[in-house]
């Protein structure tokens, strides 16, 4: 069953709801496969909180965080959907 579910599961997408009641993405992650019955993810960008301003309101944004560029990446740019610098931490 893991390995149909990391075959057919490319990204997972978290969404929570923060204290100021709003819904933020809080990480992009990809199912690398399966290592010894365990699922492999690999996050790609994750959700880091700046401040709350004065209205209360959560400020942030998604920073890439990946340890592995992600398994369908090179096929992403040949057909020119990324730029190269897409996880390039600004």
């Amino acid at each position: 069953m893991r390995n149909l579910i990391a075959s057919t599961i490319h990204l997972v997408l978290h969404i929570e709801r923060m204290q100021d009641g709003s819904r933020k993405v809080t990480y992009i992650t990809e199912l690398r496969g399966v290592d010894r019955e365990a699922i492999v993810f690999n996050d790609l960008f994750v959700f880091h909180l700046d401040k709350i301003d004065e209205q209360g309101r959560v400020v942030g944004a998604l920073k890439p965080s990946i340890r592995y560029y992600p398994l369908f990446f090179q096929k992403l740019q040949k057909m020119r959907l990324v730029s190269d610098k897409i996880f390039v931490n600004e």
